[in-house]
């Protein structure tokens, strides 16, 4: 059904409304899934008897997110506990990152790492102050403390979390436009 829609420019007005209403039973069992019926419900405002409804560039990111999500195998057998509020986490990771270096902390397991940026980092940072546009910024600096941190500790995670269900951690960071 999604599958046609892409291929589609403009849908029936019954076949848009039968898509609507799968992806409306979907997301009464994975509540954030709401979101991307929004745009597409816009469509249905505009429909009249024998009206086709014109798929549009923001209608079929929607489509494609739903693609994604109802056919991605990693997410078969995942409990919809996830999809409706999250579990409280398995490890708290704390990062930051500074012109100097990256650090990340997981207290419970008594973890630290630390990376001092290399000289050809540095320069890139006095260049980007200088207004160089080079993409290490504050931002990427932040998020690379998590992928760091993702990197050196997902096995133990995992390994210390073996109940037959996804491990979940939280990562903190303090730069809020980093993770918007």
């Amino acid at each position: 059904m999604i599958a046609n829609a892409l291929q589609s420019d403009k849908l029936s007005r019954s076949k848009f409304r039968s898509l609507l209403g799968s992806l409306r039973h979907v997301a009464t069992c994975i509540r954030p899934a709401r979101s991307f019926l929004q745009r597409l419900r816009e469509g249905e405002q505009r429909l009249h008897r024998y009206a086709n409804v014109r798929i549009s560039p923001p209608m079929r990111d929607d489509l494609l997110w739903w693609r994604y999500i109802l056919h991605n195998p990693l997410l078969n057998g995942v409990p919809l506990c996830y999809f409706y509020a999250l579990p409280e986490p398995d490890f708290t990771v704390f990062t930051d990152s500074s012109d100097e270096g990256i650090c990340a902390l997981v207290p419970a397991l008594r973890l630290a790492l630390t990376y001092r940026f290399s000289a050809a980092e540095i320069q890139l940072i006095r260049d980007l102050k200088r207004g160089a546009d080079n993409g290490f910024d504050i931002n990427y600096r932040e998020l690379l403390a998590c992928a760091f941190a993702v990197q050196a500790w997902g096995e133990v995670w995992q390994a210390a979390c073996s109940r037959g269900r996804p491990t979940h951690i939280h990562i903190r960071v303090d730069n809020i436009s980093a993770i918007s």
